[in-house]
């Protein structure tokens, strides 16, 4: 992890924990891009 990937997960830490969306945002810092993500959502019916 370079300084600017350990800042995003920093934030990511300091916002409320939604468990809807936690998997979801967790994928963000690992590099998934938000087409994946909103596919993932979208067949998951969530």
């Amino acid at each position: 992890m370079n300084a600017v990937e350990i800042e995003e997960a920093l934030l990511l830490a300091e916002q409320p924990f939604d468990p809807a969306e936690f998997s979801y945002a967790f994928l963000e810092p690992l590099g998934k891009k938000s087409p994946t993500i909103k596919r993932l959502k979208t067949s998951c019916g969530c």
